[in-house]
């Protein structure tokens, strides 16, 4: 199975200092992150697309973590982003605990359902090891931070014994 996650976090999509202080604004830095100046949809159809999926209740799974996602029309690729927000945005998680670490996964309408949920099953195991959080949060560059999802996700998912 290929690294589906690493192979679709580019640089350019971590943000390691989220500026918003509301779900709508950080949502927000992250469609700008993946959707500016790249052909298919706008920043304002992602935009719209993840907060019609909010709205039907919240992806902040706890401990600090959202993950957003929706499909995206006109998309003809999954986009994966990362953002850090260093003071916590309010996210309405089902813990009530405001967000630090946001994965956003932007899928294409047309795509398979299995393969945005396998996206979606892989990140909510990763975010939930021990050591996630306080490795990821240590890191100070998109490049270290990428290299840590690559070999992370080799070492659960690729390299794991079967």
């Amino acid at each position: 199975m290929p690294l589906i996650i690493a192979d679709h976090l580019g640089e350019g999509h971590i943000l390691l200092d989220l500026q918003g202080d509301s779900k709508v604004a950080v949502l927000r830095e992250l469609c700008q992150a993946v959707f500016s100046n790249q052909p298919g949809p706008t920043l304002e159809q992602a935009l719209d697309a993840m907060l019609e999926r909010e709205a039907l209740g919240s992806t902040g799974i706890g401990q600090g973590v959202a993950i957003p996602h929706a499909k995206v029309p006109d998309l003809d690729e999954l986009r994966i982003a990362l953002g850090l927000s260093r003071k916590g945005v309010p996210f309405e998680a089902n813990d009530d605990q405001p967000v630090r670490l946001l994965f956003m996964i932007a899928a294409p309408v047309n795509a398979e359902s299995r393969h945005h949920l396998q996206v979606l099953a892989r990140l909510a195991r990763m975010v939930r090891t021990p050591r996630f959080e306080a490795e990821l949060i240590g890191l100070e560059t998109p490049s270290n931070i990428q290299r840590f999802i690559r070999d992370l996700e080799l070492e659960m998912f690729e390299n794991a014994p079967r």
